[in-house]
């Protein structure tokens, strides 16, 4: 099944069922479940067609898997698509217990504070755009010392832990654990979870959140776009209600 904002979409189910799903995407077999509408799929596309000439679809936390079954269900890779590394989800559960490994000065972000900081450690986000949503809709984070940051962090906006960044003159010292164990504890008293994306090959960051002892997920997720094939552009959609959830 997939759920689908526009033309971004998640995936959940069993792996066999991704091809069949990406093949009724393709040939235009789509149905809403429950109360969201299949139009705002058809308003993305033709948005697209309009403006660009061409359909996308963006994968967003999806299994690994699902982005191999797309291109084998005739989905074409874009030609700047970097191939960006899957990573694996960790999670935490219960009350929280990590605060003796707070060991530096840390706290709440304010606001905005931490724009330009966090800029200097996302690479996919030149402009700034996402994370000022970010801090401006969830909790960042920040370590001290002596009222100067060394290491930051903020929350993505599906509620992920975002990545904490530590810049190189500051490293090797501890920050980055004492902040991840602060963000841990504040995520499960408010929410009693909490969840991270480790990019695959990150060994560093991957030791440190097993060691605290979190759950890993086997399968490795991805964040890519994919492209209607040249030959299989949808038509634009001259009758939205037949792209409305029915009865």
């Amino acid at each position: 099944m997939f759920l689908m904002l526009g033309s971004m979409a998640c995936i959940v189910g069993a792996s066999e069922a991704f091809e069949p799903m990406f093949e009724d995407l393709l040939a235009g077999r789509v149905e809403a479940i429950g109360d969201w509408s299949a139009s705002h799929l058809a308003k993305s596309l033709a948005w697209q067609l309009r403006h660009e000439k061409k359909c996308s679809l963006f994968l967003n936390a999806v299994p690994l898997e699902a982005h191999e079954a797309a291109i084998s269900a005739g989905f074409r890779v874009p030609e700047i698509e970097d191939g960006s590394t899957p990573a694996f989800l960790y999670w935490f559960k219960g009350e929280p217990r990590f605060a003796e490994l707070v060991r530096h000065s840390c706290r709440l972000g304010e606001g905005l504070e931490l724009h330009e900081l966090m800029r200097r450690g996302i690479s996919y986000d030149e402009e700034g755009h996402y994370t000022k949503m970010c801090l401006e809709n969830g909790p960042s984070f920040v370590c001290e010392v002596d009222g100067q940051p060394v290491c930051w962090s903020c929350t993505h906006l599906n509620g992920t832990m975002g990545m904490i960044y530590t810049p190189e003159e500051h490293r090797r010292r501890g920050y980055a654990k004492s902040l991840a164990a602060f963000q841990i504890d504040h995520m499960l008293r408010t929410e009693q979870f909490a969840c991270c994306h480790v990019i695959q090959g990150n060994t560093a960051s991957e030791e440190m959140v097993l060691g605290l002892g979190a759950t890993k997920h086997d399968s490795p997720i991805c964040w890519r776009m994919v492209l209607w094939p040249e030959e299989q552009l949808p038509a634009l959609p001259e009758a939205p209600e037949k792209y409305e959830f029915s009865e």
